[in-house]
């Protein structure tokens, strides 16, 4: 069985350490029961860029902003501005709407009582639609 160095190439190994030491200096500064919602950091031509798990967390992570970017340089992190970006855990799955038609004969009898009555106002096209779907909820 390969281990998971061999697996990984070079880049891959270099970005994951770089995260785990940004996590060590921002853990310093954002309490534990938020830095569960960070999930990747870099730094990318000076700009932190931090990946949370939901839009919530951006905001609370904000007001953190100045003593993260002024941790990390003095830790000679080259960073002078944060973005953040949001990756949530669960993917949402699009739905299905199923929609059912109905039968009823009160509705069907009801706008045959209508098609009647837009007959003596000689709208001849509003009356064949009203009769048309008064037979569709009759079947």
């Amino acid at each position: 069985m390969k281990s998971f160095g061999t697996l990984v190439d070079k880049t891959t190994k270099v970005a994951m350490h770089n995260d785990h030491q940004i996590k060590q200096v921002i853990s310093r500064i954002v309490p534990a029961s938020n830095m569960q919602h960070i999930k990747f950091c870099r730094i990318e031509g000076g700009r932190l860029r931090v990946t949370v798990d939901g839009a919530a967390w951006v905001s609370r992570l904000r007001f953190m902003e100045r003593q993260i970017l002024d941790e990390l340089r003095a830790k000679r992190f080259d960073s002078h501005t944060i973005s953040f970006h949001v990756a949530p855990v669960e993917i949402p799955v699009a739905t299905k709407t199923v929609r059912v038609a109905l039968k009823s004969s009160k509705g069907a009898a009801g706008l045959e009582l209508t098609a009647s009555g837009v007959k003596d106002l000689g709208d001849d096209r509003l009356r064949q639609e009203l009769l048309k779907l008064a037979r569709t909820l009759r079947s």
